[in-house]
């Protein structure tokens, strides 16, 4: 074969291709550890990740671009959140580009909801979800599932979010490193479902589990400050704060501003509970931290735990801070905060000022309340049109599986039936066969035995014999008559049987031929409804009959013989017996095929040898 030939030429673009896909991958994952190392530039990072998305939008890997334009927004959006109309804009673009409804639904839910209420945002990821299940793409089923249960619990839905999320886990694999930030975010939200009910103990299960899959340095840190939160609504405050100043402690956790902030807060708090009259220090370098960095929304926090740090040493300086945090709370759209807030400022008031703010605090409870009720009644009602399509969808599915096995059932009876019908022809015909040849033996044998010897004698007879003697006509005509009558008792044993009216005479003329040597005497003939048997049963009896008499003229000498027939609980019994001399040394054919015929009609066949007594046997068939 030469080097040119079609099928090198094949193998070298083959090989080639794959050798440029694994170049890709390469260059793909050396770009994507560069932009995620913390520790590089941010100008290095910034380039890998500009790269990488031009990488990934020449070789069309639209599942890691999206990846990149994810990433890259929220890059250009912590830099500055003033021009997010335009990061969002690129975003989108590249979105368009990839034309997959997945990334459509996913960018639509998460960057392009605006304004849209929580029921808007939970169909969008429930139509992710559905598109996701249909593509069999579990990551972004379990994506869309995560999202899902955080909207439900942020509408108060926490036994909807807790069952969505434990629904989500038996997608996941440990084993897997891929899984470990879906098992981290899914943890993460069980603990934030129990701390709201406060079933303490429980969230902090939870809290530790999510800390086991951190797939990064600030996720940690993150998971640390929730478990440290639950230890001190526990009142551990001991535990609390030994871990928040281990987390401190940690020269890496300068990096993180957002997290190193909410640690200070959470451990200021601790020691405040602990002992009132510290955590002052910690909490304003808290409240610093998140002013000189920029963190608006972890503010109203901040102001709160100083505004109750203060309520018992400086009430001008708490209402201050519970103001404050009013206002951040309202500005941010933080409901719960801003509740809270309220009720502080309610308690510390008097008056009509007190008034006011239970005013407020009413219409913004019942406003909120009733925001979140309709949200979690359209979650249940989504849900429920989703388990009504699924059961209904299952339903066909095992309407389908089950036409199918009745199909299968259905051929394998008629295969199986006609399996049988090929076996019983060949047996059939193969005991036709069989029946031919033994009949065609038998009458050689009888012809050569019976017939030929007699005519051999007799035509040495008339040629020696002096046949004008009345004495040697009188022997020859003797024997020719001894021929002819044995010609033709083997003529009419194998002569065709007369079935149904006339079967009664042709059985009873068969049982005349054999008198003579032998008398037989016939019991119960007339009383047989012969006319209620089958042909094939009429054909079987017959040939038994046949058979016993033709056995007793071949092998015995009885001079006796009697067929008694019966019918008996609807079954014909005919009982043979003869005094004949035969032996049972030798079982004859003959006696062989009256079993067999009698065994095909569903009969059942009996005999038994008496020496000095005859020979006996017994026949029952159902009519």
């Amino acid at each position: 074969m030469k080097w040119y030939s079609p099928f090198f030429c094949a193998l070298f673009v083959w090989a080639c291709s794959d050798r440029h896909e694994v170049a890709y991958e390469r260059s793909r994952d050396s770009l994507w550890t560069v932009a995620n190392d913390t520790v590089r530039p941010k100008q290095q990072r910034w380039a890998s990740l500009n790269r990488l998305r031009t990488l990934t939008q020449r070789h069309q890997d639209d599942s890691a671009l999206f990846i990149v334009a994810s990433e890259r927004y929220a890059w250009l959006y912590r830099q500055d959140s003033t021009r997010d109309k335009q990061w969002l804009a690129e975003f989108r673009s590249d979105i368009r580009r990839m034309n997959n409804p997945r990334f459509t639904s996913y960018f639509n839910a998460i960057y392009d909801a605006g304004n849209q209420s929580h029921s808007s945002v939970y169909r969008l990821f429930d139509r992710l979800c559905r598109q996701a299940e249909a593509a069999h793409d579990t990551a972004y089923i379990v994506f869309g599932r995560l999202q899902m249960a955080i909207l439900e619990n942020e509408a108060g839905d926490y036994s909807g979010s807790e069952e969505t999320v434990t629904g989500t886990l038996p997608l996941l694999d440990e084993k897997d490193p891929t899984d470990a930030s879906s098992f981290e975010s899914a943890y993460d939200l069980l603990g934030e479902s129990y701390l709201s009910r406060d079933d303490l103990q429980k969230a902090l299960h939870y809290f530790e589990a999510s800390l086991r899959f951190a797939t990064t340095f600030d996720r940690r840190l993150t998971h640390e400050n929730n478990v440290a939160f639950a230890h001190i609504r526990l009142k551990e405050y001991d535990k609390a704060i030994q871990r928040l100043e281990r987390c401190l402690n940690d020269p890496k956790t300068k990096r993180y501003p957002r997290e190193q902030a909410r640690l200070r807060k959470n451990l200021g708090y601790a020691r405040f509970c602990a002992n009132a009259t510290q955590g002052e220090a910690d909490m304003l370098a808290a409240l610093d931290l998140r002013e000189k960095n920029g963190l608006s929304d972890d503010l109203s926090s901040s102001y709160m735990d100083l505004a109750e740090f203060y309520q018992t040493k400086n009430q001008a300086q708490s209402m201050q801070y519970a103001r404050k945090a009013y206002v951040v709370s309202t500005s941010r759209q933080h409901p719960d905060d801003r509740l809270e807030a309220l009720r502080f400022l309610g308690r510390l008031s008097s008056g009509t000022e007190a008034l006011g703010y239970y005013r407020t605090l009413t219409k913004v409870d019942d406003s909120i309340r009733g925001l979140r009720r309709r949200a979690r009644n359209e979650f249940a009602h989504i849900r429920y049109e989703k388990s009504r399509v699924e059961r209904k969808n299952e339903q066909l599915a095992q309407e389908k599986r089950r036409q199918k096995w009745i199909g299968i059932a259905w051929a394998s009876f008629a295969l199986s039936l006609l399996t049988v019908g090929i076996f019983l022809f060949y047996r059939f015909k193969k005991q036709k066969q069989l029946e031919a040849y033994q009949t065609e033996t038998r009458l050689s044998r009888r012809i050569h035995d019976e017939v030929a010897g007699d005519l051999s004698k007799m035509m040495a007879f008339a040629e020696t014999a002096n046949l004008s003697d009345d004495s040697n006509r009188e022997k020859l005509l003797s024997g020719l008559d001894t021929v002819y009558g044995r010609t033709r008792d083997i003529a009419h044993s194998n002569a065709d049987i007369a079935t149904g009216d006339a079967f009664a005479t042709d059985l009873r003329e068969l049982m005349e031929a054999f008198q003579g040597q032998s008398q037989i005497i016939v019991v119960g003939f007339e009383a047989v409804p012969w006319a209620r048997l089958s042909a094939a049963k009429q054909v079987a009896v017959y040939r038994a009959i046949q058979e016993l008499l033709t056995n007793m003229r071949k092998h015995s000498d009885a001079q006796f013989v009697t067929l008694r027939f019966g019918v008996e609980t609807g079954r014909l019994s005919v009982q043979y017996v003869d005094n004949g001399t035969q032996s049972q040394t030798r079982r004859p054919n003959g006696l062989r095929n009256v079993e067999n015929r009698i065994r095909v009609v569903k009969g059942r066949f009996k005999f038994e040898f008496e020496d000095g007594k005859g020979f006996r046997a017994s026949f029952t068939i159902p009519l």
